[in-house]
């Protein structure tokens, strides 16, 4: 990504207007501009990689941010009849 956007500023249009070098242009937009994929059918792969890091982190953190950690998942109606002394 931060290739592709050294690319843009300091070349946004590509001086050899080859079939090749316009796809590889075209690959540095879709890398720094989200959205650019669909206009120029190309795979949005910095995304890609986000999504799957997000979810990845998610995955190891949710024990602990749902206070889970070696405990078992309690219900609302659990939660309740606790609250109450039951």
């Amino acid at each position: 990504m931060e290739v592709s956007a050294g690319m843009l500023m300091r070349d946004p249009v590509p001086e050899v207007r080859t079939e090749d070098n316009n796809k590889t242009w075209d690959k540095f937009r879709t890398d720094v501009w989200t959205g650019y994929n669909e206009v120029a059918s190309l795979r949005d792969t910095v995304s890609e990689k986000l999504e799957e890091s997000r979810r990845n982190i998610e995955a190891i953190c949710r024990p602990a941010i749902e206070r889970q950690f070696g405990k078992q998942r309690r219900t609302a109606l659990g939660l309740v009849l606790e609250w109450l002394g039951l």
